[in-house]
């Protein structure tokens, strides 16, 4: 990633974060990636958040939130909704055919 788009993300990220704790809200800022992706956002810009019983950052990923909601027993046309995105969803054309977004999704 482009050490400018770094620099902005994060200033932009801080800003947030700042406003919150002055308007005295509790938050939990959730890194959202593909399951291979940012391994270690956690520790490279969790140092950048003071993380306490108000304040939470964690990376979460789209695979696993699939995985949380094919192992639930509340499944509905909601839920099936997700299924059908996550199953469907393209990233794109490799050799002229759509390549899946999420690969360790079948």
């Amino acid at each position: 990633m482009p050490l400018l788009y770094e620099e902005i993300n994060i200033k932009g990220t801080l800003n947030v974060l700042q406003a919150a704790k002055e308007l005295g809200v509790k938050f939990h800022l959730i890194n959202l990636v593909l399951n291979d992706k940012e391994l270690l956002i956690e520790q490279e810009f969790g140092k950048h958040i003071i993380c306490n019983s108000h304040n939470r950052f964690s990376r979460l990923s789209w695979e696993s939130i699939y995985t949380l909601i094919m192992n639930s027993n509340n499944r509905n046309d909601e839920t099936d909704l997700i299924i059908d995105y996550y199953n469907t969803k393209s990233s794109g054309y490799s050799n002229g055919r759509l390549k899946k977004t999420f690969k360790t999704i079948k």
